[in-house]
C-alpha cells in the first residue's frame, strides 16, 4: 500500500537564512581595536603635524568599501606642512548614493572644523602633488580643536577606538585623554617635534 505524498513545506528564503548564520558566526563588530600611542609615537610615525580647518569632503566607493577625502586647509604646520596648504586626508567610511558605511575607531572629519592632525601618507600616495594622508592610530591621530569661553581647546576624539598596549590585559586610555588649552597641547607637540627631529 502506498503512502500519500507529504505535505508540501515551503522552503525558507536562503538570503535571511544565510545572513543569520553568519550575524551568528561573526565576531562583534561594534569597535575596533588598536595599539594606544603615546605623543612621541604619534609625532616619530608622522610625516606632517598641522593645525587645520577641514574645507570640503567627498565620498566615493574604492576596492569594494566608502572612503571620504576630506581637503584641510593648514592653519599652523608643526612638521611637514606649512600654514595655508592644502591637504588630502582619506578616512574609511562615509555616504555614498544613501549607502552609509562606518568604521569604528576611524576619524569623521566634519566640515568647517579644526583638527590637530598626525598624518602619515597613504599607501595610494603618488607624490607630492597628489599625496594622500590618514591619521596615524586612526582617531587617535585626529584631535579636535573646539573654541569656548575660556579659549580654544584639544579634546579627545569622540570617535576612538578600543585601545590597548602589549602585557596589559585591559584597555589603556588616549596620550589626550581630557580636554586640554589649544597652546598648552601646541607647546607639548612642537617639543616632541623638536626631539624627534621631525
Amino acid at each position: 500500500m502506498s503512502r500519500p505524498p507529504a505535505p508540501h513545506r515551503p522552503r525558507p528564503p536562503l538570503l535571511p537564512l544565510a545572513a543569520a548564520v553568519v550575524a551568528a558566526l561573526a565576531p562583534d563588530a561594534a569597535g575596533s581595536i588598536v595599539r594606544a600611542l603615546s605623543l612621541t609615537q604619534l609625532v616619530e610615525q608622522s610625516d606632517s603635524v598641522v593645525l587645520a580647518t577641514v574645507e570640503s569632503a567627498s565620498s566615493a566607493w574604492l576596492d569594494g568599501r566608502i572612503v571620504t577625502d576630506s581637503v584641510v586647509v593648514v592653519g599652523e604646520g608643526l612638521a611637514g606642512a606649512a600654514g595655508g596648504e592644502r591637504m588630502v586626508v582619506r578616512t574609511l567610511g562615509g555616504e555614498v548614493d544613501g549607502i552609509g558605511q562606518k568604521v569604528f575607531g576611524e576619524p569623521q572629519l566634519r566640515w568647517g572644523e579644526r583638527y590637530l592632525l598626525f598624518l602619515e601618507e597613504y599607501p595610494a600616495g603618488g607624490g607630492p602633488s597628489s599625496a594622500i594622508f590618514r591619521a596615524v592610530g586612526m582617531s587617535q591621530g585626529a584631535l579636535p580643536v573646539v573654541d569656548g569661553p575660556g579659549g580654544a581647546r584639544v579634546v579627545p576624539n569622540p570617535d576612538l577606538p578600543e585601545l590597548v598596549e602589549p602585557g596589559v590585559e585591559m584597555s589603556v586610555g588616549p596620550w589626550l585623554d581630557v580636554p586640554r588649552p589649544l597652546e598648552d597641547v601646541l607647546t607639548e607637540v612642537r617639543a616632541a617635534v623638536d626631539e624627534a627631529g621631525n
